[in-house]
């Protein structure tokens, strides 16, 4: 299997979303319900290589499998080893390997199923991380895997529930950015950071902390400053998303 062809095609790859706000995103809070709508908060009805993990994984998914028409590509949710680690976290990325690693099944889920594909040794591409690795060395897990040709529905915007941040992106330092719903916040909307194998720090959006930790760092600081002067528009309507975006 060409590692060094997949580790190149994935080097364009950048993890992050720090420029949502330009997309028009709006940004609207249902204090009843206690969630945030943030609308359009992703892009997969095209093929980013700036995104999240989901996008990239879609966009590596595409482009491996019109470069390498041999390969099986199988989409997966599942852990990384450094920030998520948790079964409730999901991280979206690839196993490629040479034949189908789920004889012929759509969908596995169930921990045998599961336990079946990794016992293949496919290899792990994660396009956010920028990893290639087999799969027994690579500290990864999976969750939830998809196979090749089957369809997963997608929407491009998010609802995000009060306490639950949504990752924006890995900064400088190798720390991953967060936004999350705090209810308890006059702002609403805080920011949490994480370092690898830690648990996340939160921080009020207005917190001096942030333009210190990010001065040298623009393109987080800028996002920062706009998502200040942002208006949140308050709603009593329930939210919903429409899966209408659809990867084969």
């Amino acid at each position: 299997m060409n590692t060094d062809g997949l580790r190149d095609l994935i080097a364009k790859y950048e993890y992050g979303q720090f420029n949502i706000l330009d997309n028009g995103m709006r940004i609207s809070f249902n204090s009843t319900t206690r969630q945030v709508l943030l609308d359009p908060f992703y892009r997969f009805n095209t093929n980013p290589t700036r995104g999240s993990c989901g996008e990239l994984m879609n966009t590596a998914y595409r482009e491996i499998r019109r470069r390498y028409p041999k390969y099986y590509v199988t989409r997966v949710k599942g852990n990384d080893p450094q920030f998520f680690t948790e079964p409730i976290d999901h991280h979206c990325f690839l196993l490629v390997s040479e034949r189908d690693l789920m004889n012929g099944q759509d969908y596995v889920r169930h921990p045998t199923g599961i336990e079946a594909i990794v016992a293949k040794n496919p290899l792990v591409v994660d396009p956010s991380f920028q990893v290639i690795a087999q799969f027994s060395n690579s500290g990864y897990r999976v969750l939830e895997a998809t196979n090749q040709g089957k369809r997963e529905s997608y929407s491009n915007a998010q609802i995000v529930d009060h306490g639950v941040g949504i990752p924006l992106g890995l900064d400088s330092n190798g720390q991953i950015i967060y936004l999350l719903p705090n209810f308890g916040s006059p702002l609403i909307i805080d920011i949490a950071i994480q370092r690898s194998s830690e648990s996340p720090s939160l921080y009020r959006l207005d917190s001096p902390d942030l333009d210190h930790m990010f001065k040298t760092n623009p393109k987080i600081m800028r996002f920062i400053k706009l998502l200040r002067a942002k208006e949140l528009v308050e709603t009593y309507q329930q939210f919903s998303v429409v899966r209408n975006i659809v990867v084969g």
